[in-house]
């Protein structure tokens, strides 16, 4: 701060021992006494959805610190809200706002006189919004997202899936991520939130599951003859990541015969082309049961239904 220090002479002569009136003279010097240096290497790194904790070097200076002194201002305003006060390095910053900038400054107080303020500013982003699945395969589930109201600029996203058994975390830059490599006909729980400079937002979640291994369906059998008979079928759509690799139709008798018996199946196998088939060699005598199986691949391992 600025001092004005005056200094005042007062002459009292004795001539002829008679004393006069006294004279005053004074003489004035402005000085001027810079705050200490500010409090070094001021940190922010977020505590939790509302609270941010900041930390800061001691300061060394020939005036030591005896406190730090803890301020703050909300959007650019310009009036300064003391929080606080410690005797530490550290301070936690509580109930903070989503979506409002904070800036904080650290003032030490020394025995003399304080230091000049260290600044940091602190904004803690809202949750990313409309989080859905929009695309399923076997494998993949494709996840799009709005971004968060605040002021800060996105550095990116983080996506995290788990399904009870393991837990997998992704980075993306856009608003939305596919995550490949999952298991068919399985419910995964995807979380998502948004990162800025200054903070972490909430995590948003959304449950999910990859395309089930679809059935065979529109099974018909006519008798072709007293042994032979046609099945036909509707064809199996797939997912792109699915491979058709042909039909299976499995028939047993449901008498107990002297060629067969309840329970004991045979099957026989038809290009992923057709949707129909004849079964022969039966027993004109006998009941039989057909199902319909389509054979598949996904991600190179073998499925049916």
């Amino acid at each position: 701060g600025m001092y004005t220090c005056t200094v005042t002479t007062t002459c009292s002569p004795v001539c002829g021992g008679f004393t006069p009136n006294p004279r005053s003279t004074s003489s004035s010097l402005n000085i001027e006494v810079a705050p200490g240096p500010q409090p070094p290497d001021v940190t922010a790194m977020q505590f939790d959805p509302t609270s941010v904790l900041i930390f800061w070097t001691a300061l060394v200076s020939a005036d030591p610190a005896v406190r730090y002194d803890i301020y703050y201002v909300v959007n650019g305003s310009p009036n300064s809200t003391r929080r606080g006060s410690t005797t530490a390095i550290f301070y936690v910053l509580t109930n903070l706002q989503v979506g409002v900038l904070y800036t904080v400054s650290i003032r030490a107080v020394g025995t003399y006189l304080p230091s000049q303020k260290a600044t940091v500013y602190i904004l803690i982003p809202g949750p990313v919004t409309s989080l859905q699945a929009i695309r399923n395969t076997f494998t993949t589930i494709t996840l799009t997202w709005q971004p968060p109201v605040s002021n800060g600029v996105i550095i990116m996203y983080e996506v995290t899936y788990s399904n009870n058994e393991a837990v997998r975390t992704y980075k993306s830059t856009i608003p939305t991520f596919t995550i490949t490599g999952l298991d068919p006909n399985t419910t995964y729980t995807f979380s998502v939130n948004a990162y800025i400079m200054t903070g972490i937002g909430t995590p948003q979640q959304v449950q999910s599951s990859t395309a089930d291994i679809p059935d065979v369906t529109g099974v018909v059998v006519i008798a072709i003859t007293p042994t032979i008979v046609r099945v036909s079928w509707l064809a199996v759509q797939l997912p792109p990541d699915g491979i058709l690799t042909g039909y299976t139709v499995y028939y047993g008798s449901l008498l107990n015969s002297s060629i067969s018996r309840p329970g004991v199946y045979t099957s026989q196998t038809f290009l992923p082309c057709t949707t129909s088939g004849d079964i022969k060699n039966l027993n004109p005598k006998d009941v039989y049961q057909f199902n319909v199986v389509a054979e598949m691949t996904i991600m190179g391992r073998l499925y049916s239904r």
